[in-house]
């Protein structure tokens, strides 16, 4: 397993583009007015690869059945116990063994990309990389947040970890917590350059949180932001709680690369 970073961030960002139509504007103001992060679910992230796994059966038929319990429990709550054990027997009278993978892959990967929620942030601020696919080339912003150990809100973030190859669970040595965790925080190797670290809200699922506002630092423009929207995000943080300070995205003149500079 791969380190995702190579030190402890005091600071995580958030790259943000202005959307196509502006009545879509709502979730990126609600960030600085109502201090509210969109956490989407699984089954929303851009990469097809994201959330995968690889699948390991080694145990006793009674592991089969108390897993499928216990999966059931998480993730069909709605089911009683006589409901729970009514599913069990069909899946083991009418599916074969070469089969329950399938069936026990699409039960965790459906259950977490319905029921859980995932914000993505970044320890790193210049990428020119990440400012091109979230911020609309250049032409959004990028926030910083206070994200220490103790930091509420943004101090719950893991890093990602890159790998060459799916995690390996195994069904029946870990619990349906771990293999959430497991699964949300790996991504391929070739997304390293991210920097990856993500707020995982098991309980709640996907939807609007709400952050301390004085958690928020920093509000860096990117260096092809038009105007207006420079101007709309100077007027939103005016109405804001808190006066994050502002910076600019500018084009380093001797290599390709960008440098943070305060306004």
């Amino acid at each position: 397993m791969t380190d995702s970073h190579f030190k402890e961030p005091s600071r995580l960002y958030r790259y943000r583009s202005f959307p196509l139509v502006e009545s879509q504007e709502h979730r990126l103001r609600d960030i600085f007015v109502a201090h509210k992060l969109y956490f989407p679910s699984p089954a929303q992230l851009n990469d097809p690869f994201d959330c995968r796994i690889r699948l390991s059966f080694d145990g006793s038929e009674k592991q089969y059945r108390d897993y499928m319990s216990q999966l059931f429990s998480r993730y069909k709550p709605e089911w009683n116990e006589e409901q729970r054990e009514q599913e069990i027997e069909a899946l083991i009278d009418h599916v074969g063994a070469d089969q329950l993978e399938d069936v026990f892959r699409n039960l965790i990967e459906n259950g977490i990309a319905e029921t859980i929620g995932v914000s993505s942030l970044s320890a790193i601020n210049n990428d020119i990389l990440m400012w091109g696919h979230y911020a609309d080339g250049h032409r959004g912003v990028c926030l910083e947040f206070q994200a220490t150990n103790s930091t509420p809100f943004f101090g719950r973030a893991q890093p990602v970890q890159y790998e060459e190859k799916y995690p390996l669970i195994n069904f029946f040595t870990s619990d349906s917590g771990k293999q959430a965790e497991t699964v949300l925080l790996s991504k391929s190797s070739q997304w390293c350059y991210e920097r990856e670290w993500r707020i995982i809200e098991h309980d709640s699922g996907p939807g609007e949180y709400e952050y301390p506002p004085e958690l928020l630092t920093g509000v860096i423009f990117g260096a092809a932001i038009p105007d207006k929207h420079r101007d709309k995000v100077r007027d939103w943080v005016a109405k804001s709680a808190t006066k994050p300070a502002f910076y600019n995205a500018k084009l380093k003149s001797d290599e390709f690369g960008l440098y943070i500079e305060e306004t």
